[in-house]
């Protein structure tokens, strides 16, 4: 019973960095729904949120339905605020890392300005920058969820050893 719930922990970590690159897909995804919007369509933030939501999945369509309600509404929360807020619906309904998380916050800032062109060339680079990370974690992603399943597996034996 030891093994098997030291490599059923083994096994849910090296899922746990499956979901997350899925999770970096999406939104890389995401980013480039966005650009889109903005540089082809030339619409505003909050509809540009509102159509990138309608080709997410969960649970990155809730937080782009809550951007772009919220950015709707006149309740004088500034565009960094609700982004800064929106960030904890990410942190608690996904994978992402706390470095993620703090990218996302930086994408926030791009967005933040009023100038198109300063979106577009922002939105741009953080696809560049979001492409690079989900190639760089996909180099050894296989390597690192094959070592957390041994791990665990390992650990397991070890507390039964020390455990006779």
């Amino acid at each position: 019973m030891v093994i098997g719930g030291s490599l059923f922990y083994g096994v849910s970590f090296a899922m746990r960095m499956y979901k997350r690159r899925e999770n970096l897909k999406a939104l890389e995804k995401i980013l480039i729904y966005l650009e889109s919007e903005i540089r082809y369509r030339h619409s505003i933030i909050s509809e540009a949120f509102f159509n990138a939501a309608k080709k997410s999945d969960e649970p990155f369509n809730a937080w782009l339905l809550y951007l772009g309600k919220k950015l709707n509404e006149d309740d004088g929360a500034g565009f960094w605020e609700i982004w800064t807020d929106s960030l904890n619906m990410l942190s608690s309904g996904t994978c992402l890392s706390k470095e993620d998380i703090e990218e996302i916050s930086q994408i926030g800032q791009t967005l933040g300005y009023l100038d198109i062109e300063a979106h577009k060339m922002g939105l741009r680079l953080e696809i560049d920058n979001f492409h690079e990370k989900i190639s760089d974690y996909n180099a050894d992603l296989k390597d690192k969820m094959r070592v957390s399943v041994i791990s665990g597996a390992v650990i397991g034996i070890l507390v039964v050893i020390v455990l006779l």
